[in-house]
């Protein structure tokens, strides 16, 4: 279990509730950004412009003010490719694109892996391989200045990663506090982590996070439930069960 705490100030009209979920936005770690930042024909800080095609951005994208809708917003690659592109598991087109500006021997395993979904699975997906860790097996990869504009336009957006709340809504004593402890659970599996999970395994007591509460999709006032929950969908069901053992409204 994790425990994160929320400033009250920020959690007004958006009360933690048995149901509610914790919508984490990751950051790509600076090990991996340099990996990817090596096979690119730009220096990670150059500055370049992202025009966005919905209006989603996360919020520790650091961007000017002004830079709203499909304004063009201007950063560099090293702040980009941290906060906004997803690169924790690369997909298949992916890699067929930088098949081609691999020397031979690369670039025939990327294809493979590109066009082989049973090989794909086995050495990517499953194993949660990232694109950084194909890059440096792969290290004669390296794209030309003008085709990495096409190359970012293949990575998905960085998207928030959800947790369900495990705990009960705070109590009312604690009101006075700054903070608002809300825990959820995080499985970690060695080896096999995603890249959230990552993120949040090696946050120490203090790091900040960029997150967000969710409402409860649960319906207000609802008849008994009986509740069924899997693996990790757990979750929920330990925050109702919590609630009930202390009384709280659920």
């Amino acid at each position: 279990e994790l425990t994160l705490g929320f400033p009250r100030a920020a959690l007004e009209g958006a009360p933690v509730e048995v149901g509610a979920t914790v919508a984490i936005f990751p950051k790509n770690g600076a090990a991996d950004v340099e990996a990817i930042g090596a096979c690119l024909g730009l220096g990670l800080d150059e500055l370049f412009e992202i025009t966005p095609i919905e209006p989603f951005v996360p919020p520790d994208l650091h961007l000017p003010d002004d830079a709203v809708g499909s304004t063009p917003r201007r950063c560099t690659l090293r702040l980009a490719l941290t906060h906004y592109f997803d690169i924790a598991l690369p997909r298949a087109d992916v890699l067929a694109f930088l098949a081609a500006f691999g020397q031979r021997g690369h670039r025939e395993a990327l294809e493979q892996l590109s066009t082989d979904a049973d090989r794909y699975v086995a050495e990517v997906a499953r194993p949660h391989v990232s694109l950084a860790a194909v890059l440096n097996a792969n290290d004669s990869v390296w794209v030309p200045a003008d085709r990495v504009a096409e190359f970012l336009s293949l990575l998905a957006p960085l998207e928030p990663r959800r947790y369900s709340i495990c705990t009960a809504p705070p109590p009312v004593d604690g009101a006075d506090e700054d903070l608002v402890p809300v825990t959820v659970i995080v499985s970690l599996v060695a080896g096999h982590n995603g890249l959230c999970a990552s993120y949040l395994s090696a946050a120490r007591a203090g790091d900040r996070v960029s997150g967000c509460i969710e409402p409860s999709e649960f319906p207000a006032d609802p008849p008994p439930k009986v509740l069924f929950a899997t693996g990790i969908g757990v979750s929920p069901v330990l925050g109702f069960v919590r609630a009930a053992l202390r009384g709280a409204p659920a």
